[in-house]
């Protein structure tokens, strides 16, 4: 983990969710789309997903370029979940400009 910014929220977890935590701190600084999260799934349920990603991104101002209020779905797996998010979404639209109306 970088020590870019103050871990203020990741050091107030508990060992098993700081370790989720650093899974998708190492996904999110890949610009994974999709975080395998290897963990008990009847330790840590989906609303604990959903705290821990929200300390992440409280704690890494970097991490602007996700789209937060767009977090996808879980899928719970024998060894954890897949967490995924959309990819950001920056649209450029190109336009056929005619001759006259350049002017």
């Amino acid at each position: 983990m970088l020590p870019e910014y103050v871990k203020y929220f990741y050091k107030k977890l508990p060992e098993q969710k700081k370790n989720v935590y650093l899974q998708m701190y190492k996904g999110f600084r890949a610009h994974q789309r999709s975080i395998e999260i290897t963990v008990d799934p009847t330790a840590v349920s989906p609303d604990d997903l959903l705290y821990i990603f929200t300390c992440l991104y409280n704690d890494t101002p970097s991490f602007y370029f996700l789209e937060v209020a767009n977090v996808s779905w879980f899928i719970r797996t024998p060894t954890g979940y897949i967490f995924s998010m959309p990819r950001h979404r920056c649209y450029i639209e190109l336009i056929p400009i005619q001759d006259h109306q350049l002017f």
